[in-house]
């Protein structure tokens, strides 16, 4: 719950005036009073992003995607003084909000694009699959799944192979159906989660939180059907960290948090410009220069050699 009065509002609201112009600005007395400074930052208002005492104090603060909804004055509460309440979607956006702008700004910095498949059923999550792939380019990240697969001569599950192998991470939607079925009687979608964890790919479970709130046609239609649902939704939740959602608003926030955090625990290889990958060589070829002239004043032979750990070793003889 946040109470914001005239002058609060006022104040915040010259504040994120400021924003219009830069990305950060500081804050300090006498201009603002600390109490209410602190008061927007712990309520998710504002994002301090770093802090002096050594005069006073000051503040270097950012804007909240919490911070615009509140200005929105969308209850029309704020202007009289009155308390304004966010519900469920607002804090879910918000969360997204937060989430996709990290994971912008942590592969700007490294200059990397991750690869995610999307793994899932497919007539009865369209929305939703949709809704995660829209969540991938926001966090600019590169979604992959079925509706990329063209006519290949390769089978249905060959190719799948071919591509998780080529991801970064793995995103797993379960919802009220097991799906179609391979040759071998296990469903496709289980066979692509079987197959990203044995290679080991960081793996990412979202599973509908009530079956029984689904429409019928979105459910499996038999005891047979649903006896393998249970068991493979029995499996990923014992074997998997596992978000549960309630909606498709709920599965983006999720999806976004998770991916954050995954990026963060299981740093991945990602996917470069061909542009940083030649200044890359550029630095090996100066490694190599430099190796040369301290082999030709020392008289020692030095070179890199590969590794059985995938890295290089220096030798020198």
């Amino acid at each position: 719950m946040i109470t914001l009065d005239n002058a609060a509002r006022d104040v915040l609201s010259e504040i994120y005036d400021q924003f219009e112009e830069l990305n950060e600005i500081t804050v300090s007395s006498p201009k603002y009073k600390k109490t209410m400074i602190n008061y927007f930052v712990n309520h998710g208002l504002l994002e301090k992003i770093d802090a002096s005492t050594l005069s006073g104090w000051l503040y270097i603060i950012r804007p909240t995607y919490m911070g615009e909804v509140v200005l929105q004055d969308r209850a029309n509460n704020l202007s009289s003084g009155k308390e304004v309440e966010l519900n469920d979607s607002d804090l879910e956006r918000t969360n997204y909000h937060v989430a996709t702008k990290q994971i912008q700004q942590a592969g700007k910095t490294m200059k990397k694009k991750y690869q995610v498949f999307i793994s899932s059923t497919y007539r009865d999550l369209i929305e939703e699959r949709a809704a995660v792939s829209q969540c991938l380019l926001d966090c600019g990240c590169i979604p992959v799944g079925m509706e990329q697969f063209p006519a290949s001569g390769m089978s249905q599950m060959e190719y799948i192979k071919k591509m998780l192998e080529d991801c970064d991470y793995y995103v797993l939607i379960l919802a009220g159906r097991y799906g179609s079925l391979d040759n071998d009687g296990i469903g496709f979608t289980e066979k692509e989660y079987d197959y990203a964890k044995s290679i080991n790919l960081p793996i990412m479970s979202f599973v509908v939180e009530d079956i029984g709130t689904l429409q019928a046609n979105k459910c499996e239609p038999d005891d047979k059907g649903r006896e393998r649902l249970n068991a493979f939704r029995e499996k990923v939740c014992k074997d998997s960290l596992v978000r549960m959602y309630k909606n498709t608003d709920t599965l983006k926030a999720d999806v976004a948090v998770s991916l954050m955090k995954c990026i963060q625990d299981f740093p991945a290889v990602g996917w470069v410009r061909a542009s940083e990958s030649d200044s890359n060589a550029a630095i090996t070829k100066q490694v190599e220069e430099y190796l040369e002239k301290m082999s030709k004043s020392t008289g020692a032979r030095i070179k890199v050699e590969p590794n059985d750990n995938g890295g290089n070793t220096l030798v020198i003889y």
